[in-house]
């Protein structure tokens, strides 16, 4: 028998295979994995693979009740990857909101600091300074990820720098702080 802490583990693990590879069983199963070979697999997708989807599937049962057959249904009907991926990530998102602090504490260990958004406010670049002032609560979590994480990238590029640092130091809320780093990454994509 899975531990809650397994099962959760092979959740994710088969979210991501799914997403990655496009991963019978029986049944619904076996349509919602053909779904994700379809939709996400781009032909690289065999029997065998759906076999072990289908498989596999039927372990987060249990961990997830009656969000498993709104996973199955919601990934059956999705029109792109990007659908069934969301379909996979809102039964995770009602799943993890069971284990709250707990999965925060694991994924606090996984990701080094700074990186996560976890940076105290004095050690943040200037561009990214304003974040508590505009943001709070788990908004700033990825507001803090989002600007550290393009002024990373713009390491060697000072004047994309500058356009950051200008567009965060007027932002009246934390959308627009938020919009700063994406509008940019579009901008230079």
């Amino acid at each position: 028998m899975l531990t809650q802490g397994h099962s959760f583990h092979r959740f994710v693990a088969l979210v991501f295979l799914i997403a990655a590879c496009g991963s019978g069983g029986g049944g619904r199963e076996t349509e919602f994995c053909e779904r994700a070979g379809k939709l996400c697999a781009e032909g690289d997708f065999t029997a065998k693979d759906v076999r072990e989807c289908s498989k596999e599937l039927p372990e987060l049962k249990k961990s997830l009740g009656k969000q498993y057959d709104k996973l199955l249904r919601c990934g059956i009907g999705a029109k792109s990857c990007g659908e069934l991926v969301g379909c996979a990530g809102g039964a995770f998102a009602l799943f993890a909101e069971k284990f709250g602090n707990e999965i925060e504490t694991g994924f606090d260990k996984m990701v080094p600091s700074g990186i996560a958004g976890d940076t105290a406010d004095e050690d943040l670049p200037r561009e990214c300074k304003r974040v508590s002032e505009v943001c709070s609560g788990d908004d700033q979590f990825g507001a803090r990820h989002e600007c550290v994480r393009m002024v990373g990238n713009l390491k060697a590029d000072p004047d994309n720098r500058k356009k950051l640092g200008a567009c965060t130091a007027v932002a009246k809320n934390c959308y627009e702080f938020k919009d700063c780093a994406t509008q940019l990454w579009f901008d230079l994509n």
